[in-house]
């Protein structure tokens, strides 16, 4: 699984996230990836991204299948604390992958 996370200098982001082999492919093939479009806002140590849409290809579907969502109502969940310490981003939020919400910590590298 890769992940993208690109911050745009008028406050739009785009959140990529892309998986490969998943459905018995190669390794190098990808099966499923994911964009999250939306904007962010910064207060402190702590931003918010209001989505405008998720756009989804599944390879599990059909080579063409896309998706798109345009309704989060309910977002943003909660805030991110983030620090940075020169080319690394760390990221806390809260994920929900069951009953209850899990602290979560992401460590991204800057590319240029």
């Amino acid at each position: 699984m890769e992940g993208l996370f690109i911050v745009r200098a008028d406050g739009a982001t785009e959140d990529h996230v892309i998986a490969r082999g998943l459905y018995g492919q190669s390794a190098n093939e990808v099966s499923l990836q994911s964009i999250l479009y939306g904007h962010i806002g910064v207060n402190g140590n702590k931003f918010l991204i209001s989505p405008d849409s998720l756009v989804t290809h599944d390879e599990f579907y059909g080579p063409t299948h896309r998706e798109v969502q345009r309704d989060f109502r309910g977002w943003p969940r909660d805030s991110t604390t983030y620090e940075i310490h020169v080319n690394v981003l760390v990221l806390e939020f809260y994920t929900y992958p069951a009953d209850a919400p899990i602290l979560t910590r992401q460590t991204l590298t800057r590319v240029r």
